[in-house]
């Protein structure tokens, strides 16, 4: 049985991916390790959602920059300056090793029909009080599509 759900799914193979990191490092990030299951699991969405608008080739190495890119945002939100040689490679290692972990965690679990490309439709929903009750509207807006055009196509204007 494969996972649907892009939250679930994400927060099942990021906590897969901590296991692989722990596995490498032999120790959790310096938030402990309640924490640390908790920030894995919250980039494993974030790698769902990445693999589902972009495909899953080359799912590893999009995985391992993930999560060598998050490493780096988060070190640097934190504060972590004071690292050797040695413990940075460590660092960098296992959440290189993590973001793989996850990503082929995703491509393993995840249902097909997340890595299809077909567009995510935009939804705008709003409540208004009517009566005395609460009416939830829901109105599809459209989709978001990346398209690529040819080089030179005369109906895109081009930015500089």
């Amino acid at each position: 049985m494969k996972i649907a759900d892009r939250i679930v799914l994400g927060t099942v193979a990021g906590l897969i991916g901590n296991l692989a990191k722990l596995a490498v490092t032999g120790r959790a990030r310096n938030t402990g390790v309640l924490n640390d299951a908790t920030i894995a699991a919250v980039l494993g969405v974030a790698a769902t959602y990445v693999l589902s608008a972009t495909g899953k080739d080359r799912a590893a190495l999009k995985g391992a920059i993930l999560g060598v890119g998050a490493w780096n945002i988060l070190q640097g939100l934190m504060g972590e300056t004071a690292v050797t040689p040695k413990t940075f490679l460590s660092g960098l290692a296992g959440q290189a090793v993590y973001g793989a972990a996850t990503a082929l965690a995703v491509t393993r679990f995840g249902d097909e029909r997340l890595f299809t490309g077909h567009p995510l439709p935009v939804k705008y929903r709003s409540f208004r009080l009517e009566n005395g009750e609460v009416k939830k509207q829901e109105t599809e807006l459209g989709t978001i599509r990346w398209i690529e055009t040819p080089p030179n196509d005369p109906t895109v204007k081009q930015l500089h």
